[in-house]
Formats: C-alpha cells, structure tokens, sequence
C-alpha cells in the first residue's frame, strides 16, 4: 500500500513538472507551433498561423523593429518618417538601405519612401543604378521602391533608348521582373504610343501580351491612353474584344473602357500601406477619367 502511494506521489510530481515545463516553453515556439497550440473548433491551421505571425510582427516591443528605428533615428529621420520605414521589419534592411539612399544624396523623406518594406539593400542598389542613368531622386524612387533586383534598373536603361520621359520610365519599370515592359513598350512606340501611353499600357508587364491585346483596338476610334487603360496587364487580347463588343452593343467609348478595364486598385491600398504606381482612374464611375499618378500626387502627363 505505502508502495502505490509513493508511486502515485511520484507520478503527480513528474506531471506538474511537464506543464511548468510547457507553459515556460509557450513564449519561445515558433509561430506555427503556437498556432497549433491556440486552434480552437473553428479556426483552420492556416488562419491560426497567420493571426500568430500577424500578432508577433505588431509586438511593440519587437527588438527588430525597435534596433531599426535606432538606427534610423541616428540617421537623422525623424520619428513619424522612421515609423513608416521600420513598421514590420523583419530585419534592419530598411535603415541600411536608408543609410545607403543618404550617400546617394537622397533626402529624408526620399530615402524613407524608398526603403519602406525592404527586405535587404537591394532598393538602394537599383537607385544606385538610377542614379547612374542621371535619374533624380524621386524617379530612382518610383522606379526602385521594392526592388529585389536590378531587373528595373536594366528595363529602364532600354527604355530610355526608347526616348521616354524618366517620369514614364519609373512608372513603366517598376517592379520589372525581366524586359518584358521594355518589349511591351517598344512595340507600342511601333504602334504610335507616346512616353506616356506606352508607360500605361505596359506598366509590370510579364509578356508582350498587352501590346497585342491593343493592336485589335487600332481603328476604333478611342486616344493611346484609352486602349492602354484596356489593355494594361492582359494576358490576351479579351479586354480588346469585350471593348469591340460593348462598343457593338451600344456602349459609349468611355463606359465601354470602364466596363472592359482589368479592375486595379486606387493609391489608398487594400492590403499594403503602400504601391504607389497604380493607375487611378475611378473604376467605380461609369465615365472614364483619364488622371494618371505616380502616387506621390505628380500627374505622369
């Protein structure tokens, strides 16, 4: 008897011991292993996991972000600038990169718009190539904000034998992955594009589909900027043909380009902070407005 109470002692021992042990381990799992431990009936895994990381990047006290804003503060960025700059920060590229646009004589707020969201120096690398193509600062920032490379910098130096305005050049090559809105605009300089319209229509292109998807427009009767607003990322030529039906319908040129446009989303952002090269042209109104931004508010015409 005295032998199943010891025994029984010694197993309540090891067991609280085992939950102290868990419960001081909870704060160090990663993640997705905290995730599985909060899932509840009617949470999946996936979406336990993403409330976790989301939850774990708003900590206020994330040693990442603070050592960023740090060192950005050291640079001299003041702290409204700095919050835009080391929000969610994975690690202290936004302020090395910031550092860097600073010897590229970039201004605060420049270098701050520049190296938001940067996941290593690779921005201020490309603007660095900007630079070298006697881009001013704002351009290198439209053409390199999230670069991961030097694909923008390399559409760019093509585009410009293009003859297009840098404006037009930072808006075409943003975020290029490879020449395709190069490819896409010198066919639509064939076609009679100017700077602007070209830049439109081609803007983050990954074939030359959208200048195909315009040659069907030629002839019907709409400007450069119109058949650009259609056509813009298409991966064939069926925002051409919806435009030629709707026109056969009875639609008017305007509520046509409206109808038949790749919907894209308006500089207030639906799940980023901030893209700023999207077109604006009130997708939700029925006429069209032909007002195109680079998103810091300076008119691409």
């Amino acid at each position: 008897m005295k032998r199943l109470i010891l025994l029984i002692t010694i197993l309540a021992s090891v067991s609280a011991t085992c939950v102290m042990a868990q419960v001081q381990n909870l704060g160090r799992l990663v993640p997705v292993e905290r995730a599985a431990q909060t899932r509840g009936p009617d949470v999946s895994g996936q979406k336990a996991a993403t409330l976790v990381a989301k939850a774990e990047d708003a900590k206020p006290d994330n040693p990442v972000t603070i050592e960023c804003a740090k060192q950005a503060i050291v640079l001299g960025i003041d702290k409204a600038q700095t919050s835009m700059l080391c929000k969610g920060a994975k690690n202290l590229s936004p302020a090395k990169c910031a550092k860097e646009a600073f010897s590229l004589a970039f201004g605060k707020n420049n270098a701050t718009q520049l190296c938001r969201g940067a996941k290593g120096l690779e921005p201020s690398e490309c603007a660095r190539g900007a630079r070298a193509l006697a881009f001013e600062s704002a351009d290198a920032v439209a053409l390199c904000n999230k670069a991961e490379d030097n694909a923008p910098v390399d559409c760019a130096r093509q585009a410009s034998k293009l003859g297009m305005r840098s404006l037009h050049t930072a808006f075409l090559c943003n975020r290029a992955k490879n020449a395709s809105p190069n490819l896409c605009a010198k066919e639509a300089y064939g076609m009679g594009f100017g700077s602007q319209s070209s830049a439109i229509l081609c803007h983050r292109a990954d074939t030359i589909a959208p200048a195909d998807c315009a040659k069907k427009l030629k002839g019907m009767g709409i400007d450069s900027d119109k058949m650009a607003v259609v056509c813009r990322r298409a991966q064939d030529t069926t925002p051409a043909d919806c435009f030629k039906q709707a026109v056969k319908i009875g639609f008017e040129s305007d509520r046509a380009v409206a109808l038949c446009a790749r919907p894209v989303r308006d500089s207030v952002m639906e799940e980023e902070d901030y893209m700023p090269f999207d077109i604006k042209f009130w997708k939700h109104r029925p006429e069209y407005r032909s007002s195109v931004s680079d998103g810091f508010g300076r008119k691409l015409k």
